[in-house]
């Protein structure tokens, strides 16, 4: 053990040689490689971090862009709501205005066949009245009333009873 604690030149000589060459090997074998590894590393995580940032500002972009597509898209149908809104009313106005025209003239020719019908229903009362006052005028005077005769009768009670009738 003595041999330790004494320092021998040769001892320390070759000790020194083989750390040296120790070193140069493990440098060339070992350092290079695993500094090389080291620096691939931090070179793919600074890869990594940069189209991280990269994908993150892209993502933001799209972000923005689909907020500003979806602002226009709820004021475009904002404004096709009330364009709709505007087009039912008006349609709906529309058709309370034709129903209101088709009502009027069902309510025009209502009233022109009452009028029609009312005029048929009088002149076939008055050629009524007159056929039941000549079978009474026939009667009362016990013969047949000729045709002229007969066409005066008419005429008379058709004005008589025209004239009383526009009055009632």
């Amino acid at each position: 053990m003595e041999a330790l604690i004494r320092p021998e030149i040769g001892l320390m000589f070759w000790t020194f040689l083989i750390f040296v060459l120790l070193v140069a090997v493990l440098y060339r074998l070992a350092w290079k490689p695993l500094m090389d590894a080291v620096n691939a590393r931090e070179k793919f995580i600074k890869e990594s971090l940069e189209s991280a940032e990269r994908a993150r500002r892209e993502s933001e972009a799209v972000k923005s862009e689909l907020e500003e597509k979806l602002t226009l898209f709820r004021k475009d149908m904002d404004e096709r709501m009330k364009e709709a809104e505007k087009e039912a009313t008006k349609r709906k106005e529309e058709i309370i205005e034709e129903a209101k025209e088709q009502a009027r003239k069902i309510l025009e020719n209502s009233k022109k066949e009452i009028e029609s019908e009312k005029k048929r229903l009088i002149i076939q009362l008055k050629n009524e009245v007159t056929g039941i006052s000549l079978k009474i005028a026939e009667k009362v005077l016990g013969k047949t009333v000729s045709p002229s005769l007969n066409r005066e009768i008419t005429a008379s009670l058709i004005g008589e009873i025209g004239g009383k009738a526009e009055y009632n």
